[in-house]
């Protein structure tokens, strides 16, 4: 029996950076979006949920990698409190 890698998802701190590393070891992007709503509350479990997200294929075109990067109203990308 062999493991197959369809999709898989990822919560990253830093998504551009993130999709660089992916793209140097042979992914391509398929897509990006912003996605929040009652949708995602309940695919994600928590409410109020708002996230940048990049799709991403494998060099076999196989699989893909769903990379998200969770934005904090109130916070900057290290988690410290803006004005």
């Amino acid at each position: 029996m062999s493991i197959k890698f369809e999709n898989i998802g990822i919560a990253v701190r830093d998504l551009e950076a993130t999709i660089a590393v992916f793209i140097d070891l042979g992914l391509t992007v398929l897509g990006r979006d912003t996605v929040s709503g009652e949708w995602t509350d309940t695919a994600v479990g928590l409410d109020g949920n708002h996230a940048n997200i990049a799709m991403l294929q494998t060099p076999d075109g196989n699989g893909c990698l769903e990379l998200l990067e969770y934005i904090h109203p109130g916070r900057d990308r290290d988690g410290a409190h803006t004005a």
